[in-house]
């Protein structure tokens, strides 16, 4: 299992690393504009702009539209590694 994170927040989480979470949750890549990846599972859509870093509304506006709790993110994260 991978580090436990004591404070978990967006400012902390790459766009590598919201990509492994997606692959995990079973999205697929769909397609890349510029620095924007789009990525799909059934009905959902989620784009991935290509950022070191993530404000809290961004982050937040991402696990909307992927469907799960930042608590969620971060379990997972846990889960497969950083």
């Amino acid at each position: 299992m991978g580090k436990k994170h004591r404070n978990p927040n967006p400012s902390s989480v790459s766009y590598r690393q919201v990509v492994k979470v997606l692959e995990h949750l079973e999205f697929e890549f769909v397609r890349q504009v510029g620095s924007h990846m789009r990525y799909a599972k059934g009905k959902r859509r989620v784009t991935v702009a290509k950022y070191s870093w993530y404000s809290h509304d961004v982050f937040s506006f991402m696990m909307d539209q992927i469907g799960i709790s930042k608590k969620y993110f971060f379990e997972v994260l846990d889960e497969i590694g950083r």
